[in-house]
């Protein structure tokens, strides 16, 4: 701002214009398109597990967009930063009394991935087609939450239990 526009900016205005971006993000977030797949499978797998949001957004934030996307009802717990995903997963594993083998992290970066991998979550990675595939070889990948459907119809037929 001082740089470009021979203005330095008070802290008010600082924050003023945190503020704005803030909230110009969060309205673009909530009225951007829905994952393909991604309310059918919410609606099915929140009756059968407890499901949970772990994001790098700031936690007051993704509460605030899940709560405009009118999906509170779906999820046990919304979380975000400033803390970690693994410490995240960490403390509902706990929390939860959950076996981390018998949970299901599907996530969209590879901070996620990581996340599954440090916990022993299993992990399902969703690629959004705007970037290339951040994850190793072998990770199983979905393109929209369709794809996670079939994913979770075969690990029930093959393990026999329900994924959290």
């Amino acid at each position: 701002h001082r740089d470009l526009l021979g203005h330095p900016l008070s802290d008010d205005e600082l924050q003023q214009w945190a503020h704005r971006y803030t909230d110009t993000v969060e309205k673009a977030v909530v009225s951007c398109p829905v994952v393909t797949g991604a309310e059918t499978v919410l609606q099915a797998q929140s009756m059968q597990a407890d499901l949970f949001v772990i994001s790098g957004t700031p936690e007051d934030e993704m509460r605030r967009i899940v709560t405009a996307r009118g999906w509170n009802h779906y999820f046990t717990s919304v979380h975000g930063s400033p803390r970690l995903k693994a410490d995240i997963v960490t403390d509902l594993l706990q929390r939860h009394k959950l076996a981390a083998a018998d949970c299901l992290f599907v996530g969209d970066t590879f901070t996620d991935h990581d996340a599954a991998i440090a916990t022993g979550v299993p992990f399902v990675g969703r690629l959004n087609g705007v970037r290339a595939n951040p994850f190793p070889p072998n990770t199983i990948l979905i393109d929209d939450l369709n794809g996670l459907a079939a994913v979770l119809a075969k690990s029930e037929e093959g393990a026999g239990h329900d994924r959290e």
